[in-house]
């Protein structure tokens, strides 16, 4: 083999190799877009479960969200009108006092 022939292989490999290097990353693509949709829900989930923990109004996410304007949410609950049940503390096994208001 040629120093010629031996440069025209290792240049059709090399294209050979971008070649499947294009074609992976093509269909590696809607994966990486599928899970990337997924942990962005996760994330709104995540930040929905810890405004209700709190007890605020999660905030605006995604693309185009804006932010309300100050004093343009919700009223704040009367105390005890959040319809949680009341805290119990725990007794001996079989214990059925009322439950202990804080």
């Amino acid at each position: 083999m040629t120093t010629y022939e031996y440069d025209l292989a290792t240049t059709r490999l090399r294209e050979l190799r971008a070649e499947a290097d294009a074609a992976g990353r093509v269909r590696r693509l809607p994966a990486a877009r599928w899970w990337a949709r997924r942990a962005e829900y996760a994330s709104r989930r995540a930040a929905r479960a810890g405004a209700a923990v709190r007890g605020t109004a999660a905030p605006p996410q995604g693309p185009g969200s804006t932010p309300s304007p100050p004093g343009r949410g919700r009223a704040p609950a009367a105390p005890g009108a959040s319809g949680a049940r009341p805290l119990v503390v725990p007794g001996p096994v079989g214990d059925r006092r009322a439950p202990v208001r804080p």
